[in-house]
Parts: C-alpha cells; structure tokens; sequence
C-alpha cells in the first residue's frame, strides 16, 4: 500500500547559527542539526494526523516522537551549493528504529543560517512494523 499524503516526502526548516558566518553547512552530527530532525518530525507527524483524520490505523502505528538521532553521519557534500545529505538511524519512543535521510543546507545570502530537510520516505515501513505489532499483540490476548 502507497501511503500518500501532502509534504510527505520532506519537510524543512530553518535554525540560525549563533557566531560567525559558515562557509559550510553544519555536520550531520551536529545537535542544532539532530534537534531539528526531531522537530521536523515531531511535527510532521501532527501536521498528518490533522489533515487526514480517516488513517487512524496508520496513524496508530507510527510514533508521535524520535527520541534520538544515532550513527548521522554524511554520505555527500556538494560545495558549490553547501549542502550536506546525511544518514542517521532514528530511535523512536517505543524503541523501534528506522534508517532515515536528510539534508542540511546552508542560505544562499545569509551564511549564519542553514535549513534541514527530512526525507519522510521511511515512514510506510514504519506504520507496516507497527501494524504488524499491533496485530502480533492482538493475537497473543
């Protein structure tokens, strides 16, 4: 099943770096940078809920929250636009995992400020591990 839904495919946002102006964008591993993965998603994740009431089910079956970013770590850097696209694995607050992606970006015209953008492909993966534990669960009642 092809779960589709607006912005599913990522969301971004934009952090200010304190101090002096970056001549490239933040690490992968950077906090700033893992802190907003988790609020992206955080978010994201109640943005769906809002706007499609009927995927109760899906809904259910995907953590409200990640708990923390480990392994992030940089597979490409493109300098000539100073964008970073990382991989990381995602623990979630019911401990399950999942490999995610995203990007971190630097402003074109404001190098004190950089955007992330998560790539919400992941998320159907999740909602069948999730189903399929809830249904496990049910059979073992």
């Amino acid at each position: 099943m092809k779960w589709q839904t607006p912005m599913i495919g990522g969301l971004a946002a934009l952090f200010l770096l304190t101090g002096c102006f970056k001549s490239e964008a933040p690490k992968c591993s950077d906090p700033k940078v893992t802190q907003l993965v988790e609020q992206i998603y955080t978010n994201q994740i109640a943005e769906l809920k809002k706007s499609n009431p009927l995927a109760a089910v899906f809904m259910a079956a995907i953590p409200q929250k990640i708990v923390r970013i480990e392994s992030a770590r940089p597979v490409k850097y493109e300098e000539n636009i100073k964008l970073r696209s990382c991989k990381g694995v995602a623990v979630f607050e019911d401990n399950r995992t999942a490999n995610i992606e995203y990007t971190v970006q630097l402003d074109e015209k404001k190098s004190d400020q950089f955007y992330v953008e998560l790539k919400m492909d992941f998320l159907e993966g999740l909602a069948q591990q999730g189903m399929m534990d809830m249904i496990m669960n049910e059979k073992k009642q």
